[in-house]
């Protein structure tokens, strides 16, 4: 359900900004040229790159590369790892592994 939130709140904020790209720089076109528009290009550019990355990432076949399993740590942060940077895992036998996916595989195998 959090998924359908964010999916909203995008989907707001984009009709937001072509409501008022619409309504105050197609009006600035006329004296200061298309340079007026950038900032509804950039961001309609912005939009279609996170689209595709979010359909990659959120729908990408990760199951031809086997199961992944990692060992969360007990507050989801792995206090001890920050030095190593193993913030999101943990080496303890005692944690029962967890399935994730494995988006690193899909970008670069």
């Amino acid at each position: 359900i959090v998924e359908e939130y964010i999916l909203l709140s995008v989907l707001l904020h984009v009709f937001v900004g072509l409501k008022r790209t619409w309504d105050m720089k197609l009006a600035l076109v006329k004296t200061q040229g298309v340079n007026a528009l950038n900032l509804a290009g950039t961001g309609l550019m912005l939009l279609t790159f996170m689209t595709i990355h979010l359909f990659q990432f959120r729908f990408g076949d990760t199951e031809q590369f086997g199961p992944y399993l990692i060992r969360p740590p007990p507050y989801l942060i792995n206090f001890w790892g920050i030095p190593s940077l193993n913030l999101f895992w943990t080496d303890e036998t005692s944690v029962a592994p967890v399935g994730v996916r494995d988006i690193y595989a899909l970008e670069f195998q």
